[in-house]
């Protein structure tokens, strides 16, 4: 019976201690699909084979949260990921993820840009995922032949390869930023600079 009462008296000194807070299972993801050259909607994407985007090439997909009681322990929960692969005809299958700490509900909004197939890539290097308009929370597989931003001027990645075993590296080529240009940023990846394209 001792026993009992002071495993109660313990339970209810652990509850006292408890804050009822709100924790994201996986996280929200929304935004617009469009053609990376010309920065217009792609319609009707299909989004981890499951759903597609709009005539407006937009998708949402809302966070999961549950509701938890937690003691006051420093720290913003774990990392929760959602990852979407985003499908199209004449386009490479592109994957995207958000990543969030579980203690904040972000509204993950982003551009993703679909490169279209160029038949003079016909064995691509494997992609890589870099950051994508700033964020430092979505990343978006990058192809050869992708735009993408690195220091404030816009480039075409021409190869990808790994230099040692923890680094990647990322032969890029300058060409002149249309206006509207959706890009990926490039703000974390051994960079080699070259001033001719292949043929």
């Amino acid at each position: 019976m001792r026993q009992v009462t002071i495993l109660l008296i313990l339970t209810l000194l652990m509850l006292s201690g408890c804050i009822r807070q709100t924790l994201t299972d996986i996280p929200s993801f929304s935004g617009t699909v469009v053609d990376s050259n010309n920065g217009q909607p792609v319609a009707e994407a299909s989004i981890n084979n499951q759903f597609t985007t709009t005539a407006d090439g937009q998708f949402s997909f809302p966070a999961v949260e549950k509701k938890v009681c937690n003691f006051p322990i420093p720290g913003a929960g774990p990392l929760v990921i959602r990852e979407l692969t985003f499908k199209k005809s004449q386009y490479r299958p592109t994957t995207c993820r958000v990543e969030n700490f579980a203690l904040f509900a972000e509204n993950n909004i982003a551009t993703i840009p679909l490169l279209k197939i160029s038949e003079s890539e016909k064995s691509p290097s494997p992609p890589v995922f870099i950051n994508l308009d700033r964020k430092i929370s979505i990343f978006c597989q990058i192809f050869i032949g992708s735009r993408v931003r690195y220091n404030d001027a816009t480039y075409i990645v021409g190869e990808i390869y790994q230099e040692k075993e923890n680094s990647t590296l990322l032969a890029l080529w300058p060409i002149f930023p249309n206006d509207g240009e959706v890009v990926l940023d490039v703000p974390y990846f051994d960079v080699t600079l070259t001033t001719g394209t292949k043929k």
